[in-house]
């Protein structure tokens, strides 16, 4: 019976432990709280797993916010006063060294179709972008980074439409100059040459110039290979670009060779209309439909085209050339979920804490959830350093946790993770 209950206590700690739980962090380290001269008698900072936490009360008491809560309790609202030490400050790292690069379409007043959106819902998620603490860069910021290995400031994001639509001179270009913002356009070149071209009117080389003066950007989106076309006698349509075409005249699929000179010859020829009339120094492409295949790339290279996006989600490095694109051009995008999926990497979240915090009305983006414990809500240090620049230090001597709301000194260190 002994050798049984050392078994099973055995097995309970293996699994415990499997589960990052401890039976410290089941009792839950305590230390007091201090700053200058004032230790804290109102509560004390606790750790689990690994994690400290300090009870809101004593953030606001140290660095003079405002804290309540709404949702029944769910959630905390964290708001600035008056009397707010100007060392709390929120300056969010969701990622660095990366670049997210969003992706629309067509901007009109009362879109019927939904992959196009409103002015009102851009001018949102441009504005929730901003609070958010997202720092917009150029085109030209993105190539100097993926050629040349120029920083990008934390949180960067490249805002990009495709299609080369009219309404981006009479919708994005006043509201982007509104916000000192900029934005890339990739344009179906065919459509610029071709006035009486089908569909909805696009914008004019004259109307890309002066955009292009105030910063704005144009590139291609091939020069007229945004189609499907059939790639059999029975009529499936594929993205031209990236498959064999069949013509029904002849009855033939087109080779191997025709392909190539096919597209070698229209993504050329975007090439060369977009330098005669915007003298373009560099060339960047977005594949119609997000399709290619390894020809395409290829050719790209040989043309010259060294950093081309598709329709995939996700964030980008200096080494994806081919670079993904987060879409937030649907109507049914909520401008919250957006936000969330910007600060999570391009990751749509599949789990939410039962607990959210908000800055003066922006949701913060915690990597540890906080928790509640007797009534009263604690937030994560490291989170709140990393968000806040909240300095601390773990004195494990004194057992005190040891906050720093006024000039940080260096020589202090905080206690490694």
């Amino acid at each position: 019976m002994k050798k049984r209950h050392v078994l099973l206590s055995l097995v309970l700690v293996l699994l415990l432990s499997t589960i990052g739980f401890t039976p410290s962090d089941a009792k839950g380290v305590e230390y007091a709280i201090s700053w200058g001269k004032e230790q804290w008698q109102d509560g004390k900072a606790v750790k689990r797993n690994n994690e400290w936490y300090i009870p809101v009360t004593a953030l606001g008491q140290a660095y003079g916010i405002k804290a309540q809560t709404s949702n029944k309790g769910k959630v905390l609202d964290l708001s600035s006063t008056v009397q707010m030490n100007p060392m709390f400050r929120f300056k969010p790292k969701y990622y660095e060294n990366e670049v997210i690069t969003i992706m629309y379409h067509n901007i009109e007043q009362n879109p019927k179709d939904v992959t196009f959106i409103s002015p009102q819902q851009l001018e949102d998620q441009i504005t929730s972008l901003l609070a958010n603490g997202f720092n917009v860069i150029s085109m030209n910021d993105y190539m100097q980074y993926m050629l040349n290995g120029k920083p990008v400031p934390d949180n960067a994001v490249l805002l990009t439409f495709d299609d080369g639509y009219e309404t981006f001179y009479s919708y994005v270009y006043p509201l982007f100059r509104k916000y000192n913002l900029t934005a890339t356009n990739f344009v179906i070149a065919s459509t610029i040459d071709n006035r009486a071209h089908v569909g909805r009117r696009k914008l004019t080389w004259e109307q890309m110039r002066e955009m292009k003066q105030a910063g704005f950007s144009f590139f291609s989106h091939t020069y007229n290979s945004h189609a499907y076309a059939p790639i059999n006698s029975r009529g499936v349509m594929k993205p031209m670009l990236t498959r064999y075409l069949y013509n029904n005249k002849t009855k033939q699929t087109e080779s191997r060779d025709q392909y190539l000179t096919r597209v070698r010859g229209d993504l050329a020829m975007a090439e060369r209309r977009l330098k005669e009339e915007l003298q373009n120094s560099y060339s960047v492409l977005a594949f119609p439909y997000g399709a290619f295949n390894k020809d395409v790339l290829r050719i790209c290279k040989e043309l010259g085209i060294n950093v081309t996006f598709t329709v995939k989600r996700g964030i980008n490095n200096k080494n994806t050339r081919n670079g993904f694109r987060i879409n937030g051009g649907n109507q049914n995008i909520k401008t919250q979920d957006l936000m969330e999926q910007l600060r999570n990497r391009g990751v749509k979240s599949k789990q939410r804490s039962s607990y959210q915090v908000t800055w003066n009305g922006v949701g913060v983006a915690f990597k540890q959830n906080p928790f509640q414990q007797s009534g009263r809500w604690y937030l994560p240090l490291r989170d709140l350093q990393q968000t806040f620049g909240v300095h601390y230090q773990v004195d494990n001597v004194k057992r005190t946790v040891q906050l720093f709301p006024g000039k940080y000194d260096t020589a202090h260190k905080i206690e490694p993770h």
